[in-house]
């Protein structure tokens, strides 16, 4: 017998807990801590703070729009296939670009 026969309610929910309790920790410790982070930025890079919260700013919405796009091209045909070669693809520059 599976653990979702099991269960006393819709096994779907759990799912959607595990990934609630996920966001609540990830997205609380990425806004609120990142405080600490700021002031050490700041003397590292020699930008200011409006420029280090504009860029995380956009780091957010091309992430929101992104994720739109992502999700749209997942739920076609091949879409796994070219998620992994386009992440390979954007992660393989990535680390070209910091030599």
């Amino acid at each position: 017998m599976s653990l979702a026969q099991r269960l006393p309610f819709y096994y779907g929910w759990t799912i959607v807990s595990a990934g609630f309790m996920t966001m609540f920790v990830s997205n609380g410790t990425a806004f609120w801590g990142l405080q600490v982070f700021v002031g050490p930025m700041q003397d590292d890079t020699g930008w200011t703070r409006a420029s280090i919260m504009g860029a995380l700013t956009v780091r957010w919405i091309v992430g929101g729009a992104g994720g739109l796009l992502l999700g749209f091209a997942l739920d076609r045909r091949h879409g796994p296939v070219l998620l992994l070669i386009a992440g390979t693809l954007l992660d393989g520059g990535s680390t070209a670009a910091l030599y």
